[in-house]
């Protein structure tokens, strides 16, 4: 038993297709749009956040930075998912943070491994302003030495708060 469709009833069905093909496409775009700003948002939450600011502050101001890296040494993007050292461990609320920060300077880059504490004020200010004490920071060139080449050149000492691995 074969069934003849009408021109009309063809029509609606190519209309209906087109339409569901349509918002598949609007669908796809929306979900890439939203994956690309929340990336972004991320990106700029931890270049901005103040243990960034601070630990940046303290690899250019590292005596032998201009040697490995070149100054200025600036942050790079962070890999949030697919690191196969799953290093970044931090969730929105939490007081610690680890935080592998891909750095780039005039020479050469590599990565600074971040280890901070959110510091609780006794007397609250007007600022809002969370902040941060960095309790250890470890520099990794990968280009150097067969890729072996990571240190440590900041130090806190006397945590026992933060865990290092």
């Amino acid at each position: 038993h074969i069934t003849v469709l009408s021109t009309h009833q063809s029509r609606v069905m190519q209309m209906q297709a087109a339409r569901l093909l349509g918002g598949c496409a609007v669908f796809s775009i929306g979900m890439v749009g939203v994956v690309y700003s929340g990336t972004k948002y991320m990106q700029h939450k931890v270049h901005t956040a103040g243990y960034t600011k601070l630990a940046l502050e303290l690899i250019n101001d590292y005596p032998h930075v201009e040697k490995c890296l070149g100054r200025p040494v600036t942050p790079g993007r962070v890999v949030f998912f697919g690191d196969k050292e799953r290093f970044n461990s931090w969730t929105p609320k939490s007081a610690l943070r680890k935080l592998k920060l891909p750095v780039h300077g005039f020479h050469s880059s590599g990565y600074l491994y971040i280890w901070a504490k959110k510091i609780d004020m006794l007397e609250p200010d007007d600022s809002d302003e969370t902040v941060w004490q960095i309790e250890r920071l470890d520099l990794a060139l990968p280009k150097l030495q067969g890729g072996n080449c990571r240190w440590t050149f900041y130090d806190r000492g006397g945590s026992d708060e933060v865990k290092v691995d």
